[in-house]
Parts: C-alpha cells; sequence; structure tokens
C-alpha cells in the first residue's frame, strides 16, 4: 500500500471517529442499594426503639426463646446515592444470623396480603409501603436485616401429615419439604427485571450463645407451643431432635462463672464438653442458667452438654482440659447436636486436670414413679407424682403407657404392681421398652452427650443373628399404630416398616422381637434380653434391661472403649456358664442414634465405666467388682 492511499485511509477513519464524538450513552435507570432502618425490636418479654437495648454493642438483648418482630423502613437508593423513587418492585428480605418466620405489612396496597406469603413487601415511589414486620428466630450475636430486589428465599416446614402427628416416632424428621405458596399476580412477569440490589440495616446487638442457647429445640418459637408440652402429652407436638442453630457457623462461650467446658470424653471423631457453670448451678439447685421456659425448667438436666465433630482424634486435648471457646458450625447427626469443624480456645486459668471432670450423673430408680401409682389429680406443686405420671421409675426414660388403654394401671395402688386388672400388655405393645424412646421426651434431651451412669443393669442374656437371607440388611422397625400396608389401626405396637422390601420382612420381625424381648413362642416369657449379633458386630453396641420391673432397656456401646470384654459371655449358650444373676453399673456419655435400637446408647470410654455390681463369683472375671 503506497504512501497516498495510507494516508487517505486514516483520513476517513479519524472522519468517522470525529463524527461520533458528540454522542452520548446513557445508562438505565436502576435501583443500586437499600436504605434499611431497623426501628423497633420487640421480644416476648420486652419492646426496644431507638438507644434502647439490642441497639448497641454494649448493651445486648438476651438471645431470645422465641421468636423476634422488628419494625423496618426501606428506602430505595439510584447510582447517585440519591432517593430512587422510580422503584415500585416488591422486596425480599434475609436475616443474618437467623430465619424469617413471616413478613407483614399495615398498608393498603391490593397485593400486599399475597406478597406477605413469599415474605415480600411491596414498595411505593421507592419507599416501603406502610410499616414493615419481619419476624425473626433463631437470632444471636450481631444481628443484620438485608432488603434485595431479588426473588425470596425457599422456606421449609417439617412434615404435618396425620401420621406423622400420631405416631410418636419417627416423624420424617429428616424429610424437610418446600413449602411453596401461591405466586402473586404479575411477580413472574417482572422476574427478568430484577436487579438483586441489596442493602444491609444498621446491626441490632444479641447475647452470644452458650451450649444451652444451642441445644433448645428449633421448633419452640412461643411460650403457648412450648407450655403445650410442659408434660410431654397434651397439645404437644415438638420434635426434640433438632437444634435452633443448625447450619449457622457461631461461637459457643462457657458461661461465667466457671467459663469452663470441660473435656469430659474424647474419641478418634472428636470430644465430649460440659459446662460447669450449668452443671454445678444444678447440683445446687439454682434454675438462673436454664432457659426460663417449660419444659426447660423442669427438665431433668440443664441442656449443658455438647458433642464436638472434629473427623479425628484432637491430639492437643487431653480429659480435664477446660475450653473457653469453641467456634464451628452446628449439625444434627441422626438426632444428636454436635459442632464439626471446629477450632477452640483453652481457658488458661485453668490447668489439665481430670479432676475438674464432674461425677456421673446417676439415674435414680425411684418405685415411687411406676405407673401403677396413678397421679391425675392435683399440680406439679402439690402432688409430685403428677410430674412423673409417665415415668417407669426412671426420669430419664418417661416411658408412656400403652397408648390404645392411655392409663394401663388406672386406679390401681402403687403395691398392687405389676396392674392386678388387666396386667400389663406384651412389650410388643408398649412403647416404654425402649427407654427413652419417645421423640417429645425432654428429660433424654436434657443429658444428650452427658456423663451419666446406670446401676443394676442387667446385661443381654442373648444374642441372634437375624440377618437370614445373608444380604446384610435387616430391616427397620418403629413403635407406630400404622400397619405394614399403612392403615391406621389406632393400636400402638413395634411394627415393621412397610417401606422395606418382602424379602427382609423376616429379618425385620427377628430383630424387633429380639430388641423389645418378644419370645413369639412364649409370649407370657419376660427375662428375654437380647441383642442383634450383627449390631453388636458392626457398631459395639448391645442391650441392658434396668431394673424396673417394666424390662425396659437401652444401648450400651463398649467394642471401641472396651475391646476385650466379649457381651456374648452372658449368654450361656455362646459361654456354657450361667450369668443370669450378673448385674452391672454402667457408666459413659449419653448420645443418640435414630437408627439405632433403643436409640439411645450409654458410650463407655474405658474399662471402669463397666463393673460388677452383684455378688462375687456372679459375673465373668473379666468384669472387676464396683468400688464401694
Amino acid at each position: 500500500m503506497n504512501t497516498q492511499k495510507l494516508c487517505a485511509l486514516m483520513g476517513a477513519l479519524l472522519f468517522s471517529l470525529a463524527g461520533c464524538e458528540h454522542e452520548k450513552f446513557e445508562l438505565e435507570q436502576r435501583v443500586e442499594t437499600f436504605k434499611v432502618d431497623i426501628t423497633q425490636i420487640q421480644t416476648s418479654e420486652t419492646s426496644s426503639s431507638g438507644s434502647g437495648a439490642g441497639f448497641s454493642i454494649d448493651d445486648p438483648l438476651p438471645i431470645p426463646l422465641g421468636s423476634v418482630k422488628l419494625k423496618v423502613s426501606v428506602m430505595a437508593i439510584d447510582k447517585d446515592g440519591q432517593h430512587d423513587a422510580s422503584f415500585n418492585r416488591p422486596v425480599s428480605f434475609r436475616v443474618t444470623p437467623g430465619q424469617i418466620q413471616s413478613v407483614s405489612t399495615n398498608t393498603t396496597v391490593p397485593e400486599a396480603a399475597d406478597l406477605s406469603q413469599l415474605f415480600l413487601a411491596p414498595m411505593v415511589g421507592g419507599m416501603s409501603a406502610g410499616e414493615i414486620t419481619i419476624e425473626v428466630a433463631n437470632v444471636f450475636g450481631s444481628v443484620v436485616v438485608w432488603a434485595q430486589d431479588s426473588a425470596p428465599e425457599m422456606t421449609y416446614a417439617a412434615p404435618t401429615s396425620s401420621s406423622d402427628a400420631s405416631s410418636g416416632d419417627e416423624t420424617g424428621n429428616a424429610n424437610y419439604t418446600y413449602q411453596a405458596p401461591a405466586q402473586p399476580k404479575d411477580w413472574e412477569a417482572a422476574a427478568p427485571y430484577r436487579t438483586h440490589a441489596a442493602g444491609a440495616s444498621q446491626t441490632i446487638y444479641f447475647g452470644s450463645p452458650n451450649v444451652i442457647d444451642m441445644q433448645r429445640m428449633e421448633e419452640y418459637d412461643s411460650y403457648t407451643t412450648a407450655s403445650n408440652c410442659a408434660d410431654g402429652i397434651g397439645s404437644c407436638t415438638i420434635n426434640n431432635r433438632t437444634s435452633s442453630f443448625i447450619a449457622n457457623f457461631l461461637t459457643i462461650n462457657a458461661m461465667p462463672p466457671y467459663e469452663c467446658l470441660v473435656v469430659t470424653a474424647i474419641t478418634n471423631a472428636g470430644f465430649y464438653v460440659t459446662d460447669l457453670s450449668a452443671h454445678y448451678a444444678d447440683l445446687e439447685g439454682d434454675t438462673s442458667h436454664r432457659l426460663q421456659m417449660e419444659p426447660y425448667t423442669r427438665a431433668l438436666s440443664h441442656f449443658g452438654h455438647l458433642f464436638v465433630y472434629n473427623f479425628s482424634y484432637p491430639d492437643d486435648l487431653a480429659l480435664g482440659d477446660c475450653l473457653k471457646t469453641i467456634t464451628g458450625t452446628v449439625q444434627e447427626f441422626s438426632g444428636n447436636t454436635q459442632v464439626t469443624f471446629p477450632s477452640w480456645t483453652k481457658n488458661e486459668r485453668y490447668t489439665t486436670d481430670k479432676t475438674l471432670i464432674p461425677e456421673p450423673i446417676e439415674m435414680v430408680f425411684d418405685s415411687e414413679r411406676m405407673v401403677g401409682k396413678y397421679c391425675k389429680s392435683g399440680t406439679p406443686e402439690d402432688d409430685p407424682c403428677y410430674v412423673d405420671e409417665r415415668s417407669n421409675g426412671y426420669r430419664l426414660c418417661m416411658a408412656y403407657r400403652d397408648r390404645s388403654t392411655q392409663y394401663a394401671c388406672k386406679g390401681e395402688a402403687k403395691e398392687a404392681m405389676p396392674c392386678t386388672s388387666n396386667g400389663f400388655k406384651d412389650n410388643l405393645e408398649l412403647e416404654f421398652v425402649h427407654c427413652a424412646h419417645n421423640w417429645r421426651n425432654f428429660d433424654s434431651e436434657s443429658l444428650e452427650s452427658a456423663l451419666i451412669k446406670f446401676t443394676n443393669v442387667k446385661p443381654s442374656n442373648e444374642f441372634v443373628d437375624c440377618d437370614s437371607n445373608g444380604n446384610g440388611v435387616v430391616g427397620f422397625f418403629n413403635y407406630s399404630s400404622y400397619d405394614e400396608n399403612g392403615v391406621n389401626t389406632s393400636v400402638y405396637q413395634w411394627r415393621c416398616s412397610a417401606e422395606e422390601y418382602a424379602e427382609d420382612d423376616v429379618d425385620c420381625e427377628c430383630y424387633r422381637d429380639c430388641a423389645v424381648g418378644h419370645d413369639p413362642a412364649d409370649p407370657t416369657r419376660k427375662d428375654r434380653i437380647c441383642t442383634e449379633i450383627n449390631s453388636y458386630e458392626s457398631y459395639g453396641q448391645w442391650i441392658i434391661e434396668l431394673e424396673d420391673m417394666l424390662h425396659t432397656r437401652i444401648n450400651i456401646q463398649t467394642g471401641t472403649a472396651i475391646p476385650q470384654l466379649d457381651p456374648r459371655v452372658f449368654d450361656m449358650n455362646f459361654s456354657g456358664v450361667d450369668y443370669s444373676q450378673c448385674r452391672l453399673n454402667v457408666t459413659g456419655i449419653l448420645s443418640q442414634t435414630q437408627a439405632a435400637r433403643p436409640r439411645w446408647i450409654i458410650m463407655a470410654r474405658d474399662s471402669g465405666d463397666v463393673c460388677a455390681s452383684s455378688a462375687p463369683g456372679t459375673c465373668p472375671d473379666i468384669i472387676a467388682p464396683c468400688a464401694e
């Protein structure tokens, strides 16, 4: 290309550019953020606004037991930081940390009611239309409310079918389902124009959680709901197997005055702690550390224990260490609350000292609490047995009577045990055959991850293999009124699940009969204490029976802590020796495993946690006699 042509081309290009130099491109007017103001904090106990409690880091509100109502105003802000009066779309909300329960406004905007179903609030002229009230739950620490030009977050709800409500057992704990209300008119038409702009409120402040706060059940959203569950029956439909703070990453603080989360047990997967302040307050009858709501104030213990899942043995911890904080994510694993991906800080005012570990909480058997004593009249204040109306002698187990008759021994005196009128029904029809099985048992939940002790228990005297077809599957069974065809019979029994494969029905029946102590060949037999051998070989757990005359049983796990103890030695068919008079004291950490039967397990820590309490020679030599 010659110089003349190149110059002509460059000239044309410059002319073209020059012709565009006065053209302007305007950006679309759009919202950039929101100004969000929290004007009032209302809990079940107090209301605060302006510079009141909760609006300053130096004056936090206590972590609320129920929900909190926040009064909020929202203003749309444009790219220049000015009020954007052109914004007229509804906004959604989220709160961190916490969960939104409802969003409502006092406006007359026609679509406001439909929008509130989706946790949305209308905006008119770039301002919130009326006063917005956002009800939130599970808040703690530093809390912020976000307004967003985006779709609402999905909400989930627990199953509410009649079978769930009446079974009193497995309620589909993990089967939470998406609740999708009808979409408001034209909402989807606006979806393409969402900018996803967001704005945060000022920070409001609540207390930092401790172990007790974290262990409370998530469904307790009002004092009314909780009071229905105060006696464990009534209108109670609360599931005690879920923490309020599931999926939250948080720091748990040891409570004053001790400020010590003492390490009570260490495993190859993590460790257990007990808050000493709560523990000693319980011993001294001080309920100030408890959650001030029923059934917490009358629970057997204080919910002050926790498992920390470390994925491996924590090399830098020892029994008797005192931790000041534990940080991690809250999780429910098979009904057991735990903290995962943890880190922790030690309280340097303490040195490692095993004597700091509290004595195990002994589960005292009290025959005065047996179900033969009928205590329907009076109140908890003037009739002590009223509180333990469902007891089998152990508050931990809080066993329910046969539901088909509701009160199996009505009118009978306690001296007439077992009931003389109709006797106790077969174990297949009694829920209390498994200690603490009922999912509304708050006494057992209050001791989850605690160090406890049972005395004078009977070991399993029979071990059976129920995997008859050798496929590695033994069917699951429940306490339910629904038969194998899913029909409600109104008679509660331990039944094999209708969802199990047909080829495992026989295995399920075998496992069920073994675990509840039922002998199909002799239904009148009451001395069968049976463990399914695959449960022991897989998990090291086996069944023991309590001394309550009702044949209540619970699991104990010794496989890891005491590998030299093979409990099959108690089975005369295995050992050739009669140990029917052997009685044991067992100590360990109380843990819950929903798939186990019985589901509550005492996890021994070492060989000292199992000892012989009966006369010399009645137990195998491998088990040392209990200390005087």
